[in-house]
C-alpha cells in the first residue's frame, strides 16, 4: 500500500534477500547512501518488512541523530519490531507509529466521515442536524459484516477460505505474541 500511495526516493523491501544481506553487512553506510540519495528530492526512503531486520534501528538512530529531517524514513511491516524485543533501539522521540486497523463498517460501505467534532464546533448546542443520518442495517447485513470482518484481502474470499485464513491468522498472532510476551517474564519456580 505504501509503495502504491507514497512517492518515495527509494523503496527497499527486506523480503529481497540481496537487499537484506546488504543491509545486514553494513547497515549504517547502506542506509546513509539511501538517505543521501533522498536528500535532494525531500522524499522519504521506504523500508518495507523492517521486522525482518530489527537490528536496523541502531543505524537508523545514528543517521536520524545526524540529520533529523521529518519523514526521513518510512518503515513498514507486518509486525511491530519495537514489541519483539529484538530491536537494538526504541527510536524513542524519533519515530511515530501508525497502526493500520481493519476496515470499519463506514469504510466498507465507503461512507463519508462522520465529522462529529466539526459539527459540535459549528453548533455546540445542537450539532445533531449537522451530522449525517446513520445508515440502517438489517440482520443479514450485520451478520455478514461480523463474519467477513474488516481485513480487505479476506473480505472477498469464499466462506471456507476466509474461515481457514482467519483461523491461521489468530493462531499465528497467539503463537507469536504469547511467546514474545512470555519471554519477558521470569519462569515461575516450583
Amino acid at each position: 500500500m505504501v509503495r502504491d500511495l507514497l512517492k518515495s526516493a527509494a523503496y527497499v523491501t527486506l523480503d529481497d534477500d540481496a537487499a537484506r544481506r546488504s543491509l545486514e553487512e553494513d547497515p549504517c553506510n547502506q542506509l546513509k547512501a539511501l538517505s543521501d540519495q533522498a536528500k535532494d528530492s525531500a522524499l522519504p526512503v521506504v523500508i518495507d518488512e523492517v521486522q525482518r531486520l530489527p537490528e536496523l534501528t541502531f543505524a537508523l538512530k545514528r543517521i536520524v541523530d545526524q540529520d533529523n529531517r521529518r519523514g526521513h524514513f518510512v518503515l513498514t511491516g507486518s509486525a511491530d519490531i519495537f514489541t519483539s524485543g529484538k530491536a537494538y533501539d526504541s527510536l524513542a522521540g524519533r519515530v511515530t507509529t501508525l497502526t493500520l486497523r481493519p476496515f470499519s463498517t463506514a469504510e466498507i460501505y465507503r461512507a463519508a466521515p462522520c465529522r462529529i467534532l466539526d459539527a459540535v464546533a459549528a453548533d455546540p448546542k445542537n450539532p445533531l442536524p449537522l451530522l449525517p443520518k446513520p445508515r440502517s442495517y438489517d440482520r443479514p447485513e450485520i451478520i455478514d459484516l461480523v463474519v467477513r470482518g474488516g481485513f480487505p484481502e479476506m473480505r472477498q474470499l469464499p466462506d471456507r477460505d476466509r474461515m481457514g485464513r482467519s483461523s491461521n491468522y489468530v493462531d499465528s498472532i497467539i503463537e507469536r505474541d504469547v511467546v514474545a510476551t512470555a519471554s519477558h517474564f521470569p519462569t515461575p519456580k516450583r
